[in-house]
């Protein structure tokens, strides 16, 4: 499997971390499974958070390529 690095300035990585999970929704606290009217602190770290938005986005985009190549070919073939 490939690895994809991105290496941020150490300044920076907290600020970048909080724009995805402000942006993609992370919640610091989350409804406790067992008691419905309670809440609990969110088991996924920040940082795991991230991780799975920025795999998302790669996927959605590769997704959204195979679309428009899908498209591109409808089109060629009917012209």
């Amino acid at each position: 499997m490939a690895t994809i690095t991105t290496t941020i300035p150490d300044n920076k990585a907290a600020l970048v971390r909080d724009a995805i999970c402000s942006l993609y929704g992370y919640q610091d606290t989350i409804q406790d499974p067992t008691d419905p009217e309670a809440t609990i602190a969110n088991p996924m770290t920040k940082n795991k958070f991230v991780d799975i938005q920025v795999k998302n986005f790669l996927s959605n985009v590769v997704k959204e390529y195979k679309n428009r190549q899908a498209i591109a070919a409808v089109v060629d073939e009917e012209l």
